[in-house]
């Protein structure tokens, strides 16, 4: 079983020790409970009056049987006139008849046989006891039933053939009682009405209203019910308890907190709140009255806890939100609390915001606070864009994207995407929607021939004939980085050129170059298939005079 405690709650057992009182040992009002003690050791039947302080109220043979008496014998223990059993506790125990045959005894009608005893105290109105006893069918009974029970009177018990008394604990009907091996307890607990003080248990039912159940062997045995009784008890519930079950960890709860609810931690107790959950500790949300049943050795009470709730005034500050220039917003909240408490740390029930940021508020009622925040964004109205200039490769498409950006954009086309594929040249327009504008982008597409095919010349002839007269490579389309750099045999740098439309005329600075063979590189960058291409040749060429 789990284990609890806290600092402010006193721990039940020490509770229990300082009133000297323990959970597991409560007092037992019936005296000489077992059958232990008696006046004269007994010898035959009918003697239960030696069992001091028992006694057969209508006089009929109720039995005592005792070790002393040895065994087997009438009254021994554990072999006697009705069989063989141990006693429950102790060295002895009581037998009753609870009904006869008239087939056998022929003033067997309503024939009873009773268990009386005074109490060493009168019970206390309202309070509530365990009433328990241990019966065993005696081996040589003919018959078994399940009429059998206890009454408590306050007035001494009276001396009819008899007793029609409603008792306060009765074994439940239907419940056969058959064991002739093991005691089986009868036990229960009721409230006293106050000043009982006389005990009896017997049947109090008639011969009519009677179950009987004939046994195995009942053409051979006595024609009759029979039964070994013993540890008897009547004692006081509240003595099993300290004087409170349940604690807490706050009698006020605030909204959204969780406090700790726990029982007092006895041994062998079981538990039950009032929602049927059975752990020793609960976790609480809401105020109410909770309630938790403890159980402990057939006694049961109940103790109950109010948790009272701390209410806050609401506090919603809205949803996110944005402002446009010379806008502001009053964030309020109801009134009612001990104290608020703004970010700026200003303390009314309002705030007027004309500024973006975060803004938030602290309630505080009682022990209890909430908060709650909320965002605010300002935002700024761009001025009106200029109309974009853009070029697109006439095999692909171009992606448009706004400057501008909103919350809603709506194109010439009508499409509501926020970007655009322009797939031919033209011009283009989207509309963007903000919280505080409404502006219109303009871009105008124009085509080109996008490749990076080249062509390089293998010789060339600067004779001044007007053919021929400059190495230059050729382009497809124009590209967008041009390196052109020429050497000898030797790898001496002749030329270098980072202008596509200027070629290598055969000279070193100024003077022509002899005919020959001469070594080139070339390196650009273009545009194909949408994405840009970086490109390097090299080779031989040439020179012709």
């Amino acid at each position: 079983m789990p284990r609890f405690s806290f600092d402010r709650i006193i721990s039940a057992c020490i509770f229990m020790l300082l009133l000297g009182i323990s959970p597991l040992s409560a007092q037992n009002l019936v005296p000489n409970s077992s059958f232990n003690d008696f006046t004269w050791c007994p010898g035959g039947r009918g003697l239960l009056g030696w069992a001091v302080p028992w006694y057969s109220p209508n006089r009929n043979t109720s039995d005592f049987c005792h070790s002393c008496s040895g065994s087997p014998s009438y009254s021994g223990v554990p072999t006697n006139r009705w069989g063989d059993q141990l006693p429950y506790m102790g060295e002895g125990y009581a037998g009753i008849r609870t009904w006869i045959s008239t087939d056998v005894f022929v003033a067997g009608k309503n024939y009873r046989e009773y268990l009386a005893v005074e109490l060493t105290d009168s019970l206390r109105g309202g309070d509530t006891y365990f009433l328990s006893f241990k019966v065993s069918v005696g081996d040589n009974a003919g018959y078994f039933s399940d009429d059998i029970g206890m009454y408590l009177s306050p007035d001494t018990i009276a001396s009819d053939t008899i007793l029609l008394f409603t008792p306060q604990l009765e074994n439940p009907e239907g419940n056969l009682l058959e064991d002739m091996d093991n005691w089986v307890e009868i036990s229960g607990q009721f409230v006293a009405e106050g000043g009982e003080r006389f005990l009896v248990i017997g049947n109090f039912k008639v011969d009519d209203n009677t179950t009987l159940v004939p046994t195995p062997d009942s053409d051979s045995m006595f024609q009759t019910t029979y039964f070994f009784i013993d540890d008897v008890k009547v004692e006081a519930c509240k003595a099993r308890f300290p004087e409170t079950l349940l604690f807490a960890e706050d009698s006020l709860i605030c909204p959204g907190e969780t406090i700790r609810l726990t029982g007092v931690d006895l041994d062998s107790a079981t538990y039950e709140w009032e929602d049927s959950s059975t752990d020793l500790i609960r976790q609480i949300q809401a105020p109410g009255t909770y309630e938790l049943s403890v159980s402990l050795n057939g006694c049961t009470r109940k103790d109950s806890i109010s948790i009272e709730g701390i209410e806050l005034p609401a506090i919603d500050l809205g949803a996110d939100t944005t402002l446009c220039p010379g806008e502001s917003l009053l964030l309020s909240v109801e009134s009612g609390a001990d104290s608020y408490l703004w970010s700026d740390q200003s303390n009314g029930t309002e705030l007027l915001v004309e500024s973006g940021g975060s803004y938030s508020v602290e309630v505080q009622k009682g022990k209890c606070s909430q908060t709650a925040s909320v965002q605010i964004s300002y935002e700024e109205i761009p001025p009106q864009p200029a109309d974009k200039e853009l070029q697109k490769c006439s095999d692909t498409d171009l992606e448009l994207i706004p400057d501008l950006k909103g919350l809603n954009y709506t194109w010439q086309d009508f499409s509501t995407t926020e970007n655009f594929l322009a797939k031919e040249a033209g011009t283009y327009w989207v509309e963007v929607e903000s919280y505080c504008y409404q502006l219109r982008e303009t871009f105008v597409v124009s085509e080109f021939t996008c490749s990076c095919e080249s062509m390089v010349p293998n010789v060339f002839s600067p004779n001044g004939d007007g053919i021929n007269e400059a190495f230059l490579p050729i382009f497809e389309a124009a590209p967008s980085r041009y390196q052109l750099d020429v050497f000898d045999r030797y790898g001496r740098a002749l030329y270098s050129s980072t202008v596509p439309s200027t070629g290598w005329e055969g000279k070193l600075g100024t003077k022509d170059l002899p005919s020959g063979v001469y070594y080139w590189t070339i390196s650009y960058s273009c545009l194909e298939g949408g994405e840009i291409q970086d490109v390097v040749k090299s080779g031989y060429l040439s020179l012709l005079r």
